[in-house]
């Protein structure tokens, strides 16, 4: 069982993650078409 500081520590790594994948989703295609 999560206590809060568990849940607080997973919420922040998967929304790290999220943002990270998103970032590079959008980053590496665009890098490409420049060079």
């Amino acid at each position: 069982m999560l206590v809060g500081s568990d849940y607080t520590l997973v919420y922040n790594v998967l929304s790290f993650g999220t943002a990270v994948m998103f970032g590079a989703f959008v980053y590496f295609p665009y890098t490409d078409e420049i060079s």
